[in-house]
């Protein structure tokens, strides 16, 4: 008859390891240092991701109805930025660092993306024309989509307002 590991450890004698648990035992080791952090680290940033995207959405629903109004302050402000953090202004710097906080055009209940950093909204396209983007830079927090691109770039997130 086979004793298990535990019934001879509870009957005071000393246990035999053999190979095959210090290998199970690595094993697990393994698998809790260097896959589990990974795993977690990107399982974190989907849930971030996720809920910045539902922020986003919920914030264009209630700014769409003011893009007339903004537009006549497109040309004093071409950027604005609700509450929280301005983020890195990145390779597309010049757009991003002009950035002024409006808290008159976000709600006051306005969310900060998942990051704690500012949406921001491109108010010079409404002059020009061309895509509105209420932006957030993402989990890198450096914004890599030019105010005038007709999609996102990078890790950028974000709704269309137009």
């Amino acid at each position: 008859m086979v004793r298990s590991f535990w019934d001879t450890w509870a009957s005071g004698r000393q246990p035999r390891l053999h190979g095959r648990h210090v290998a199970a035992v690595l094993v697990v080791v393994l698998l809790a240092t260097v896959v589990g952090p990974p795993a977690f680290g990107w399982a974190l940033n989907r849930w971030r991701e996720q809920r910045t995207i539902a922020r986003a959405e919920v914030l264009a629903a209630q700014l769409r109805p003011q893009l007339t109004r903004l537009a006549g302050r497109a040309e004093e402000v071409r950027v604005v930025c609700g509450p929280g953090r301005l983020p890195n202004p990145g390779i597309t710097g010049a757009w991003v660092s002009r950035a002024v906080q409006a808290p008159r055009v976000f709600p006051d209940d306005a969310a900060t993306d998942a990051w704690g950093r500012c949406f921001l909204i491109n108010l010079g396209a409404l002059a020009d024309e061309g895509p509105v983007w209420l932006l957030s830079a993402g989990s890198d927090g450096t914004v890599s989509t030019y105010p005038n691109a007709q999609r996102l770039a990078d890790d950028d997130l974000g709704v269309r307002l137009r």
